[in-house]
């Protein structure tokens, strides 16, 4: 691993290695934010940030969680996990690094607590850090630290995809075969992750917190199928969304369906051939919808009808959502629904640069329009 330090950030391999991926990345939110978010709601945070180091400063590439001035700086925490090339846990911060360090976060934040893991190339280049922080001292434990690290192994992972596809995109032949190998690893490594979820489930008690897990465990489950999709495809980054919606409803209903619930469902309309980063944003609004129909649509536990439907109008595609079930509530909002599901059907239908529209007919409807690109 090159040796990294305060004195010694513009390491002429590492500063390349970090620009090559900040020009392969077409947008860190877009393309990471999901992964962010995942780890602020399973790991219970304040704070999530994936900054990349360069000049002895931060750069937040993307984050989750209240905004804090630190003067574009990392914390401690976070240089002493750079230099050592390991996660570390620091219980609080005002206590811990008072004596030997001035950390840029104990006058000007409210975070205590704090979890720093780097972020290192197959090259074994440290080109930034994943910063996780909270109110609470004493917060992160080594359970905590193993989730972290494997979150960094998978944006590595994918910025490494990236990297390949810019590659691929430029007409290298060669890159194909490799370009399926990151994606038969990124689906391992949410697979992984979900694994590792199964495991908190199994020592858990608390009914109402393992409901939210089986939920961020759905979410990671339809990316991973997503990267399946694209292993096993021969079309480079795209997939035929269809097929993947119909795949993805089978992974939620086997999961989610109770057993006194007989659902069926369709996925219509037209086969569209659909970019990876923009079928990720379809596969999420899909989870949400199917696993809301069938946790609240069917309390009677009456026979389930769900109908997607797929179509395209010129440069335009557009999703119908139905089910047959209750139907929304009369006072809905999707804007002031306060539910983490709705706001991630909101955030995705604004990353694919579409609209949505909602009402009852004989069920719920939920109408999706979208550009194609």
């Amino acid at each position: 691993m090159a040796a990294f330090n305060k004195d010694n950030t513009d390491n002429l391999d590492r500063v390349q290695k970090l620009h090559e991926y900040e020009r392969v990345v077409p947008s860190f939110e877009q393309s990471f934010g999901r992964i962010i978010n995942i780890m602020a709601d399973l790991l219970d945070a304040s704070y999530v940030g994936l900054h990349f180091v360069e000049q002895n400063k931060s750069k937040v590439k993307a984050k989750s969680g209240i905004d804090f001035d630190s003067k574009d700086q990392p914390c401690d925490v976070c240089w002493l996990a750079l230099q050592s090339g390991d996660p570390l846990i620091v219980g609080d911060l005002t206590s811990e690094l008072a004596d030997n360090h001035t950390s840029t976060l104990t006058d000007n934040t409210p975070f205590r607590a704090c979890l720093g893991s780097p972020l290192i190339s197959p090259e074994g280049l440290t080109v930034g850090i994943l910063c996780v922080m909270d109110r609470k001292p004493n917060k992160f434990d080594e359970q905590h630290k193993k989730h972290v690290r494997e979150f960094s192994d998978e944006i590595i992972d994918k910025l490494e995809l990236f990297r390949r596809l810019y590659e691929y995109e430029s007409h290298s032949p060669i890159e194909v075969d490799r370009l399926k190998e990151i994606h038969h690893r990124l689906k391992n490594n949410l697979n992984l992750i979900t694994g590792l979820i199964d495991l908190e489930l199994m020592r858990i008690k608390d009914s109402s917190f393992s409901k939210v897990l089986v939920d961020i465990q759905k979410r990671i489950q339809s990316v991973a199928t997503l990267h399946r999709h694209l292993y096993e495809g021969k079309w480079g980054d795209r997939i035929w969304l269809k097929s993947y919606i119909n795949e993805l409803i089978e992974d939620i209903i086997e999961g989610l369906a109770e057993s006194e619930t007989s659902v069926d469902y369709q996925v219509t309309g037209d086969q569209l051939q659909f970019p990876h980063q923009r079928a990720i944003y379809m596969g999420l609004m899909v989870n949400e919808l199917l696993t809301n129909t069938l946790k609240y649509a069917f309390p009677d536990k009456k026979n389930g009808k769900i109908v997607i439907d797929i179509s395209r109008n010129n440069q335009y595609g557009t999703m119908h959502y139905y089910d047959n079930g209750l139907g929304l509530p009369e006072d809905f909002n999707i804007d002031q629904g306060g539910s983490l599901g709705m706001a991630i059907i909101q955030n995705s239908v604004a990353q694919l640069e579409g609209s949505i529209e909602f009402y009852n007919d004989n069920g719920v409807n939920f109408r999706i329009s979208f550009p194609l690109k």
